[in-house]
């Protein structure tokens, strides 16, 4: 029997790691928890005041104020039916909504991009039910209500009357009559009807259209005065006697130094007529909005520049 032939053992070195690198590159068992976390802080809100955490809070695009989950709800519900709101905005600038999406519901969402196509929309026509009104999109005439079905001519805003001419729109011309009693103005781009409280005879329109009071048209283009020297008068009668009574002494004051502080003050106003409102002052005590006529009864804002007084509301979102 031949030998059997000897057996060849291949040998390999093996390979050693040292224990420290071992150990290092076995993966540990917690590392996620040694990741670092973004920190959750806490924010305030220009509105209510009230510190919010960071992710339920919204910062503008344009300045530096910041808005909450809830008050930023209720500006963008506020919008839907006040159209001095409409879009929201925040020191004169527009809120985007794309910026504050994240914080907003679905249904209000559509609900303000239904509302930006009505308001968009030159020469509105809604149906002429007057227990339905629904704004009827731009369409060809005549338009049909989606919700009662009826339809309504898009020329005269009445109900629809096939190929026969239109006849006149009842319900704007007794608006016009009314503004014409009224002393009432109509802006030429979007037909909004705007009531002079106080101020001078320059108007923004909402729609951001520039036009004179008197005579309505473009801002700069007519020879109208810039005040109405009745409501200039009125104006700073109010301010004055204002600032008396907040200094304590509004009957102290002889009539001869109150004419004096009148035209003062009427110059303040005159140049002054197209105040940005760029500087404001606390003002404690119970007071009323010049603009929205709200009683406040804490505190006000005050311009240091045309003595207006505005709530935050219109300090932030309305002027």
């Amino acid at each position: 029997m031949p030998p059997t032939p000897p057996r060849r053992v291949r040998h390999r070195a093996s390979l050693r790691i040292p224990e420290g690198q071992l150990a290092a590159s076995r993966p540990a068992a917690n590392q996620d928890e040694k990741r670092p976390t973004k920190k959750i802080t806490k924010e305030i809100c220009i509105a209510c005041n009230e510190e919010t955490y960071s992710t339920e809070i919204v910062q503008c695009a344009s300045c530096p104020h910041k808005y909450c989950r809830a008050c930023l709800e209720s500006l963008f519900r506020l919008s839907l039916t006040d159209t001095t709101l409409f879009p929201p905005k925040c020191c004169g600038q527009l809120i985007p909504l794309e910026t504050c999406r994240i914080l907003l519901s679905p249904d209000l969402i559509k609900q303000f991009q239904d509302k930006k196509l009505e308001f968009d929309t030159p020469g509105r026509t809604y149906c002429h039910r007057p227990t339905c009104s629904t704004f009827l999109p731009p369409s060809t005439n005549p338009a049909t209500c989606p919700k009662c079905l009826t339809q309504t001519c898009i020329k005269c805003k009445n109900a629809y009357h096939g190929t026969n001419n239109c006849g006149e729109d009842l319900a704007t011309q007794e608006i016009l009559r009314l503004a014409t009693t009224e002393g009432w103005q109509r802006c030429p781009s979007c037909k909004t009807m705007v009531d002079l409280a106080h101020g001078c005879n320059h108007i923004t329109c909402r729609c951001r259209t520039e036009f004179c009071y008197v005579c309505a048209a473009l801002w700069r283009t007519c020879s109208c005065a810039v005040w109405d020297e009745r409501r200039l008068l009125e104006r700073a009668n109010v301010i004055v006697d204002r600032n008396l009574a907040a200094e304590g002494a509004p009957g102290a004051v002889p009539a001869a130094q109150r004419h004096v502080l009148v035209q003062r003050q009427v110059q303040i106003l005159v140049d002054d007529h197209e105040c940005g409102h760029d500087g404001w002052s606390r003002l404690d005590g119970c007071y009323e909005c010049d603009e929205c006529y709200d009683i406040l009864p804490w505190f006000i804002w005050v311009c240091r520049q045309c003595d207006l007084l505005a709530c935050s509301r219109c300090r932030y979102n309305r002027l």
